[in-house]
């Protein structure tokens, strides 16, 4: 698994209330501090993170200050995953409903390292 899930709860647990975590990144990208095209080591974004451990609600805000939000979701990791690749290997379904329902990435598109789709990350083991 990509990240630490023990050191995002923990800077989760210094939020309150999520409502305040939503407003400190709304107030990052109206302050433009957010960078789009950043990404770690293995290719991933802010978006696929937020996807990755299933923030649907920080998705949503991140997808809404961008004029044009498949793009965010169709970028690929170092692994050639798009984000609906990440939330199917991630186990996020609420992510993955969201993503389909939108209709911003095609459900057969096939991860370009691996040549797997969203239903092969979901099943693998």
């Amino acid at each position: 698994m990509h990240g630490n899930l023990d050191a995002t709860k923990y800077i989760l647990s210094k939020y309150s209330e999520l409502s305040q975590l939503i407003s400190s990144i709304q107030d990052k990208l109206d302050e433009e501090k957010i960078y789009w095209n950043a990404s770690d080591n293995c290719g991933s974004t802010p978006v696929m993170d937020a996807v990755r451990f299933g923030f649907i609600q920080i998705l949503q805000v991140l997808l809404n200050q961008n004029e044009k939000p498949e793009l965010l979701l169709n970028r690929l990791n170092k692994a050639g995953q798009n984000c609906l690749h990440v939330a199917a290997e991630a186990g996020q379904c609420e992510i993955i409903r969201f993503i389909v329902q939108k209709n911003y990435v095609d459900v057969n598109s096939t991860s370009e390292q691996f040549g797997m789709t969203a239903l092969h990350w979901a099943t693998k083991v």
